[in-house]
């Protein structure tokens, strides 16, 4: 198992640098957890559940068996963890829409899903409903002056990384039926799932600024009401 390891790793170089990407907001926002607020602390739990699923895909690589239904469960993952992180720093109005949004699409997640192949359904809900929350977010900041200095605020960072994670990803997996058949050629194939890797790498690297730079955070009370 440990040579076909190997192989994979020489053979798919962007694969292991964004599996090993997922660690860096993970052991920053371990190291600085006391110091964060709870929404960052969801952040850092995404990742690592980001991180986890790529270690469970490529435990199923080396036995040459389908992981194709995780990237359906993160879908739920994703809606799951990103609606508690921005609900918990949004007033009870805007609270009361981001649960009831985020229980809406996890049910219509549930039609869409399948154990068996990747599913464009599942991903595109969740890439829809995060996108919709992020934009909600930054509208509100930004209307509202909430923020201070917008360089070190937590959530501003990851909605930044967010909104690259979503752009890049939204049509790529929108055609996953594609991508994924018999027919499609492997220089195709390769090259749109790089293109989602590199995406993968950055969103890293970006939330990983974010959860450094939030020490230092200054903030005015958010709304309660």
């Amino acid at each position: 198992m440990w040579e076909k390891f190997i192989e994979l790793s020489s053979k798919y170089p962007l694969d292991t640098l964004s599996h090993a990407a997922s660690l860096l907001p993970v052991l920053i926002g371990l190291t600085f957890l006391n110091q964060l607020r709870p929404a960052a602390r969801l952040m850092v739990l995404l990742v690592g559940l980001f991180f986890l699923k790529d270690s469970v895909a490529l435990y199923h690589s080396l036995r040459s068996e389908s992981n194709l239904y995780l990237y359906n469960l993160q879908s739920f993952v994703e809606i799951g963890v990103v609606g508690a992180a921005y609900a918990v720093v949004s007033p009870v109005s805007i609270k009361k829409v981001i649960i009831s949004s985020a229980i809406a699409c996890l049910v219509v997640n549930v039609i869409f899903y399948s154990s068996l192949e990747l599913s464009p359904g599942n991903l595109t809900v969740a890439r829809l409903f995060m996108l919709a929350v992020v934009l909600m977010y930054l509208t509100r900041i930004t209307n509202q002056v909430i923020v201070r200095n917008i360089m070190t605020h937590d959530l501003f960072w990851f909605s930044a990384g967010l909104l690259v994670y979503i752009a890049g990803t939204f049509f790529i997996f929108l055609f996953g039926h594609y991508l994924f058949e018999e027919t499609t050629s492997l220089d195709t194939f390769n090259l749109y799932w790089n293109i989602q890797q590199v995406i993968y790498i950055i969103f890293c690297v970006i939330s990983a600024v974010g959860l450094w730079m939030s020490r230092f955070e200054r903030v005015k009370p958010l709304p309660a009401l």
